[in-house]
Order: structure tokens, then C-alpha cells, then sequence
């Protein structure tokens, strides 16, 4: 087993969530405030610098998931990966290969579900 952090289309209610359909759910943890989760669009991108901790959720995942996720996530060639310390326990989690922001604008709460509930929301208004 594999324990995976994720933030972005995984989460539950998310575009990918169903992805981990099969997974065990460890519960809802965050990242030291050592990363920029930045807005790329139709996904989120965490940065491996920065003062922000990011919101997201643990799962437990078999070898055949995880290698799913290093697909979907494009490693190692978009997303690297690597071990953190969350508030629940290590765990992988997937790392924008870039090493700087390409102008995207910040998500300085860190909670991806969050922010882009706010965004949509406020385009459908515009």
C-alpha cells in the first residue's frame, strides 16, 4: 500500500475523484506551510516552495492505483512525486515539475475544492 496526499481533482466531489473509487479515505489532512498552490486552469499545481499549507485528503492506495495516478498525473514528467509530513500522518504527493510559477494566479488558502467553488462561481456572475 501506497499512502497518497491529494488536493485537486481527487478529492471527493472533484473532477477525478472517482479515480479513487477503490481506495481506502485515511480522512482530511494538510501540508506544512511549505508550498504555493497556484491555479492552472481546469486543475490545481503545488509548487515545492512557499509559506502556504495545503488542504487535502489521505488514502491508502494498492500498486495498480497508484500507478493510475502517476499516469494521470503525467509523472515524472509534469508532476514529480515525493514523501511529506502532513497533520495525519506521510504520506506522497504530487509536485509541479516546473520550478517556478508560470503566472498563474496563487491559491493562498490552500484548499483547491474551496477556491475553485469561489472562481466558478464568480464567472457565472460575470
Amino acid at each position: 500500500m501506497h499512502r497518497v496526499f491529494v488536493y485537486g481533482t481527487l478529492r471527493a466531489g472533484e473532477l477525478n475523484a472517482s479515480r479513487l473509487a477503490g481506495a481506502r479515505h485515511r480522512g482530511a489532512a494538510r501540508t506544512e506551510p511549505a508550498f504555493t498552490l497556484v491555479d492552472a486552469g481546469r486543475y490545481p499545481a503545488a509548487l515545492d516552495y512557499g509559506q502556504t499549507a495545503i488542504a487535502g485528503d489521505l488514502y491508502d492506495v494498492d500498486a495498480a492505483t497508484f500507478a493510475d495516478l502517476d499516469t494521470l498525473e503525467g509523472y515524472p514528467i509534469f508532476y514529480t512525486r515525493r514523501r511529506i509530513t502532513t497533520s495525519a500522518g506521510d504520506a506522497w504527493i504530487y509536485l509541479w515539475a516546473a520550478t517556478r510559477n508560470r503566472g498563474w494566479p496563487v491559491i493562498e488558502s490552500g484548499d483547491w475544492p474551496g477556491y475553485r467553488r469561489s472562481r466558478d462561481q464568480q464567472g457565472a456572475l460575470s
